[in-house]
């Protein structure tokens, strides 16, 4: 099978719009705690005595 040839061809789209058909609900404090732990900075222990920002 000499000259017949496979190519593995990957097609990749990447947009810089989203396309959103309704209200956006889908944001929370907890993806702001997920990309804190993906930088490798720890989340702040709430100490119940403490009586500062959280509180």
């Amino acid at each position: 099978m000499e000259g017949i040839k496979f190519w593995n061809i990957q097609q990749v789209v990447i947009s810089t719009q989203v396309g959103v058909d309704g209200p956006l609900l889908a944001i929370s404090d907890n993806m702001f705690v997920h990309n804190n732990s993906k930088h490798g900075r720890r989340a702040k222990r709430l100490d119940p005595n403490d009586h500062g920002e959280y509180n």
